[in-house]
């Protein structure tokens, strides 16, 4: 996750602000070990520090960074399992916070930042306790059998083959962004709204459409969403991971030409993933192939099928919480940048900050004019329904 950020800092005063906020969240201490039972579980280094390099902003550009950071991955037996990137200038910065997903999602990482800059700017964080697992949180819910049993489908759905996994073979990762403007931000929700789906599904759509032209052609593209239930499980603040199942969209060549049509579409094939009974079914699944004889290729292969995907939309909203922290402003935040190491895989990464929308595409894979293109589709579509034109 990337912040930018606007207002006069030092560099040396960031580190006692990534300090506090790493003393508030337990995670941020830990790292994995494998107990006595051959299962993982987390254990605290007080004394660990977050790695934290510092870059001249006057010499280098925050996307660099990123993909030099998504290079070296991390090993999970040392703690911290997390590190950190400030691109610096006088009156600006660029927050780079790289971690390993067992610790966090992105939306736990928000909080992290917000903790980060408040510190910043002097004031007290305080510590939290050390979070209940997602497994913890799902288990204090009921569900009925029928909603166990009835499983939302979609029995015309095409087959789709599953992911590989792709071998290194020495191409570099590349960072592409497109911020929206708060006017057009503003339209793009209202339009949603009123063509009944949301924004999500019409960025789906039309990223979709765009790639059509030069990367996907003629075949099916799997969209692959992520679904935030922290909220739905009262996750509140904490960093940690709280995942719904996910949503898996497969666009034929021959869905509905008209884009709106589209985007609804979209939006159905998403069902009820973000409900309790969602997320009861995805835990059921998931502890019914996590076992401890789990082998690392099983493990690549349950991946591989349950993940498939062409391309993954991680939207984490709108950012939740004031923006303003003494003199500095929270300008954008970018993200997540993140890959699953699938071969072909565009991993798409969307906030909003200040009423803007931003967006991060990562990807071995070229993507030139992709994020335009796009946004061109979404602003044609937008002009086109507020004329009354189809």
């Amino acid at each position: 996750m990337i912040a930018s950020v606007t207002g006069t800092t030092a560099a040396e005063d960031w580190r006692p602000a990534l300090d506090a906020a790493q003393r508030r969240h337990p995670l941020l201490r830990a790292a994995i070990f494998v107990n006595s039972s051959g299962m993982p579980e987390f254990y605290e280094d007080a004394e660990s520090k977050i790695p934290l390099r510092i870059v001249d902003g006057t010499l280098g550009n925050w996307e660099s960074e990123v993909e030099r950071e998504k290079e070296r991955g991390f090993d999970w037996k040392q703690a911290p399992l997390v590190r950190c990137v400030l691109v610096h200038k006088a009156n600006e910065a660029t927050l780079i916070v790289a971690a390993h997903h067992s610790v966090s999602d992105a939306a736990g990482i928000l909080f992290v930042i917000r903790d980060i800059l408040q510190a910043l700017s002097g004031c007290d964080i305080g510590l939290l306790p050390l979070p209940r697992n997602e497994e913890e949180l799902i288990g204090q819910h009921q569900s009925t059998v029928d909603s166990l049993q009835s499983p939302s489908n979609h029995t015309d759905s095409p087959i789709v083959l599953p992911s590989t996994f792709r071998k290194d073979d020495g191409t570099p990762i590349r960072i592409w962004r497109l911020r929206l403007s708060q006017e057009f931000t503003a339209t793009l929700r209202q339009c949603a709204r009123d063509e009944q789906t949301t924004v999500h599904a019409a960025l789906c759509a039309a990223l979709v459409t765009a790639g059509r032209s030069s990367i996907w052609r003629d075949g099916i593209v799997r969209v692959f969403s992520p679904v935030n239930i922290r909220e739905l499980l009262g996750a509140g603040e904490d960093c940690v991971v709280c995942l719904g199942a996910g949503a898996q969209d497969s666009f034929e060549p021959q869905r509905p030409a008209d884009f709106w049509d589209l985007a609804r579409f979209a939006n159905e094939q998403m069902g009820n993933q973000k409900t309790i009974d969602g997320a009861i079914r995805a835990k059921t699944i998931w502890e019914s192939v996590a076992t401890k004889d789990l082998t690392v290729e099983a493990t690549a292969n349950v991946v591989a099928n349950v993940f498939a995907r062409d391309m993954m939309v991680s939207n984490v909203g709108v950012v939740p919480f004031d923006t303003k922290f003494g003199d500095l402003t929270l300008e954008t935040i970018w993200g997540p940048a993140t890959l699953g190491g699938l071969e072909g895989e565009y991993n798409v990464g969307v906030a909003t900050t200040n009423g803007s929308l931003s967006i991060v595409v990562t990807s071995y894979l070229p993507s030139a004019f992709l994020l335009e293109q796009a946004e061109s589709i979404l602003m044609d579509a937008c002009i086109k329904k507020e004329t009354g034109a189809r």
